[in-house]
């Protein structure tokens, strides 16, 4: 900021207190502690494939967000690296877990796959890598405070073709998951915040 101007700025948590900057001609620091306000989020989840699925009105993507494991998304050819199944929420939304789940006695699992988060669809994080080789629903601590994408791609071709029944996502406390529907509301918590005010 230029001499004799002031510029205020929010920052979350409480830093209430007065600050004299020396010598006399760097800014003085003024804090006010403030309660920011709780805020609602929509969404509506869609999910897709890159490898089309294989008898179409019966194994499609959209499969996999319909919180049931009799059914499942199943390619229509071999796994190739890179192929994927992705889960767009249709906005960025808080939760702290993924769950993948694959169907019981089938030799179409991925043999490995990536499990990747973003929040906008072009920088991604990677919070684990997934054997589809089991049924029981295999847990992912997802690391960004919000989330818009979920996506599972394959690291390892296979010849198989590539079934998968449920990604998932919600939250564990105590170990328990809760898993959140296709499409919602999620209201955050309002949280402190200090207005920082230098002059």
């Amino acid at each position: 900021i230029s001499v004799g101007s002031s510029k205020t700025i929010t920052v979350s948590g409480n830093y209430a207190g007065n600050y004299q900057m020396n010598p006399a001609n760097v800014a003085a620091v003024t804090t006010k502690h403030q309660q920011g306000a709780a805020s609602s989020i929509s969404y509506s989840a869609t999910a897709s494939a890159s490898i089309q699925a294989y008898w179409a009105p019966y194994s499609p993507a959209s499969n996999v967000i319909d919180g049931d494991t009799s059914t499942m998304y199943w390619s229509s050819s071999g796994q190739t690296e890179g192929a994927y199944v992705q889960v767009d929420l249709g906005a960025a939304i808080p939760f702290d877990t993924v769950r993948l789940t694959s169907p019981s006695d089938t030799q179409d699992y991925c043999t490995n796959a990536d499990v990747l988060v973003s929040e906008d669809g072009n920088n991604w994080t990677k919070i684990g890598s997934y054997t589809g080789n089991t049924s029981t629903p295999t847990p992912f601590t997802n690391t960004l405070d919000k989330a818009r994408y979920i996506k599972v791609a394959v690291t390892v071709e296979k010849e198989n073709w590539w079934q998968l029944s449920e990604i998932e996502w919600g939250n564990t406390v105590n170990g328990s998951f809760t898993r959140m529907p296709a499409s919602g509301t999620v209201t955050t918590e309002a949280k402190d915040e200090t207005a920082i005010t230098f002059t």
